[in-house]
């Protein structure tokens, strides 16, 4: 790919964020909108605000666990996955999300010893 694509794609990207940002949704709104376009990388910054207005939002740090899964950091994604689930009253999806970080996240450590 040439350097010329990755510019107008990431000025693209960037049009996006701006006009979600622009556009009056939630930053929980902007993030799965970002989300139903595969956006997951993008999908953070939103996610992260949401979180700092509210920091015990359920559905917020569910979906920041999910999208760090998703993006292969699961040890990231441990401490959001354990929030949703105390906050959400130990949900079954969520301790099966959390489940798999806190697997993976173990298993990602000891390929580095």
């Amino acid at each position: 790919m040439h350097w010329y694509t990755k510019v107008i794609r990431n000025l693209g990207l960037l049009g996006l964020v701006l006009a979600l940002a622009c556009s009056g949704q939630s930053p929980l709104e902007q993030a799965k909108s970002l989300q139903s376009q595969r956006q997951y990388e993008q999908s953070l910054a939103p996610l992260r605000r949401a979180l700092d207005a509210n920091p015990d939002d359920p559905q917020a740090n569910r979906l920041f666990g999910e999208t760090l899964l998703r993006l292969n950091r699961p040890a990231l994604a441990v401490w959001p996955l354990r929030r949703a689930y105390e906050l959400m009253g130990n949900d079954r999806e969520v301790g099966i999300s959390l489940g798999y970080a806190l697997h993976a996240a173990y298993s990602l450590s000891l390929i580095h010893i």
